[in-house]
């Protein structure tokens, strides 16, 4: 809960908020002490889009093997296995299966190497980070106990994050 916008603000208040010793000395109070300087926030952002994901049906003459499913993101395979997936996380960044992007592709069996022949499907991929960003907080509240005076009216609308 933030310190009030207005009136007058007590040191219970600001030991409430941010902490601190009793007995309560206005010198912990300093932007980047008790008092947060700055703030951090995490979210998942969209950071790309790829129509590298592909789709396989592998059919050989005695019936159908598959599905295939293999997603590559930035020329990096990310995933390969039987079935296809909706999401994944691979070393915490997530994907997901964006929209069919147009193509499919048919690769002729070939005898010679024993290859089945095989429908591929494209579909975009998706990819979702977390994305860290800091601001500074509290600008109002003086940053070193050295530099002139404090006053409690420096301290409106401060609190801790």
């Amino acid at each position: 809960m933030a310190m009030p916008g207005s009136g007058a603000i007590s040191f219970l208040q600001l030991q409430n908020e941010f902490g601190g010793a009793n007995p309560i000395s206005i010198s912990e109070y300093y932007r980047g002490a008790l008092v947060p300087a700055t703030n951090t926030t995490t979210n998942a952002q969209w950071v790309g889009y790829s129509y590298s994901a592909s789709y396989s049906v592998i059919r050989y003459s005695a019936g159908i093997y598959g599905p295939l499913d293999q997603w590559t993101f930035g020329g990096t395979q990310i995933y390969f296995a039987g079935g296809p997936l909706n999401s994944i996380v691979v070393s915490g960044v997530s994907y997901y299966v964006g929209t069919y992007s147009g193509i499919q592709t048919y690769t002729a069996a070939d005898p010679k190497t024993n290859s089945p022949a095989y429908y591929t499907t494209y579909y975009g991929i998706q990819r979702y980070e977390n994305v860290s960003t800091t601001s500074n907080v509290n600008t109002g509240v003086p940053a070193n106990i050295l530099t002139g005076t404090i006053s409690m009216s420096q301290f409106y609308g401060a609190q801790d994050y």
